[in-house]
């Protein structure tokens, strides 16, 4: 390869309930969750960001494509322009599913998915949609958790086993807790060209991402639809979940709290 080339492929660098997942994606953004994408970006390319719930990220994208179109889709759409710390180019939004979109064959320059396949059933016909509507040589960029490598301290037992049921409900909802390390796997099996993928660590820990965190776990936790659901499916018994907000609570507050996810960033080609 010749020095006026450049690799295709450049260094790479829940919703359980509305309410606990409305607050934890308000703070996402394109340059912390979607950094890895953002090389492959191009200002005029047309992008469209599945699965975008408020949009924080959409909106950085976009800044990254102007002039081209950005378009962020979920099946309910709630951008809140007031969470975005951007004065950049609107996104459009749109109500519909990833596994039938509402764009013509060829549409898009890129697309983008965060935390999104975790909830599928069926995640290979949804990446044979999005490939349906990429015009070829486009790029797509996927992320997801891979809740088996979660990394908890200090790791008291019955926060654990908290983590492992709800890794079983998002299972019972028909989703995959271990979608991000078959990210690459899928794009290849979907016709996608030259998928690549790595990890990142992120960790939240020690004062106010601890306990931003721990008051996220907490809130499910205490859901009555999500009580219900793990007692009325024999994951959890109800005396067994009764205490546990209070003690993901008491574990945000301690100095040494962190907690680590791994997230498994894949691109690949049309």
């Amino acid at each position: 390869m010749s020095q006026s080339q450049t690799p295709r492929h450049q260094p790479l660098i829940d919703r359980f309930n509305e309410r606990r997942m409305g607050a934890a994606q308000r703070w996402r953004t394109a340059a912390h969750h979607a950094g890895y994408l953002l090389a492959y970006l191009r200002p005029g390319m047309d992008l469209l960001d599945v699965g975008c719930g408020p949009g924080t990220i959409t909106w950085g994208l976009a800044e990254h494509v102007a002039p081209g179109r950005t378009v962020g889709l979920d099946l309910r759409v709630r951008p809140r322009r007031e969470d975005v710390a951007t004065l950049g180019p609107a996104p459009d939004f749109v109500v519909g599913s990833v596994y039938s979109l509402p764009f013509d064959d060829d549409r898009f320059d890129a697309a983008h998915a965060h935390a999104l396949f975790q909830h599928l059933d069926r995640p290979l016909d949804a990446l044979r949609e999005l490939r349906r509507v990429l015009r070829p040589g486009a790029v797509i960029g996927l992320a997801d958790w891979d809740r088996a490598g979660t990394l908890l301290h200090p790791a008291p037992p019955e926060l654990t086993r908290s983590l492992e049921w709800l890794s079983e409900l998002r299972r019972m909802d028909g989703g995959d807790p271990t979608a991000g390390r078959r990210l690459a796997e899928l794009m290849q099996q979907a016709g996608f060209d030259e998928p690549a993928m790595h990890v990142v660590a992120d960790g939240f820990g020690s004062g106010p991402a601890a306990a931003r965190t721990a008051e996220g776990f907490a809130r499910t936790l205490e859901e009555p639809a999500v009580v219900a659901r793990l007692v009325d499916g024999g994951v959890a018994a109800a005396d067994e979940l009764q205490d546990l907000p209070a003690r993901w609570r008491a574990w945000g507050g301690q100095p040494g709290a962190i907690f680590v996810a791994l997230w498994f960033c894949a691109v690949a080609f049309r």
